[in-house]
């Protein structure tokens, strides 16, 4: 490691650990707050749990290209038996 990461390394540990905004740190490391962010997501493990986007996913819901003609012709009977109710004809 060079002299330049050795103290950016106690400094990216303390926003880690709450001890110093991001604002501070990146004036301190003469960085943006931004890599900041950057090189603290990057010291931190990835984490084994599910991503937050996978977890909005809801699985009895289909993709929509996920529709096959079965569940187009259901839908058309549904839509035809339900027609005088929707349309008022």
């Amino acid at each position: 490691m060079s002299n330049k990461e050795l103290h950016r390394l106690p400094v990216i540990q303390a926003v880690i650990e709450k001890r110093l905004r991001r604002s501070d740190a990146a004036s301190q490391l003469q960085l943006t707050e931004r890599q900041v962010q950057h090189t603290r997501s990057q010291a931190l493990p990835a984490g084994t749990g599910p991503s937050r986007r996978s977890a909005k996913k809801d699985p009895t819901k289909k993709r929509q290209r996920a529709v096959n003609e079965d569940d187009l012709l259901e839908a058309m009977i549904d839509l035809q038996a339900r027609s005088q109710e929707i349309f008022g004809n």
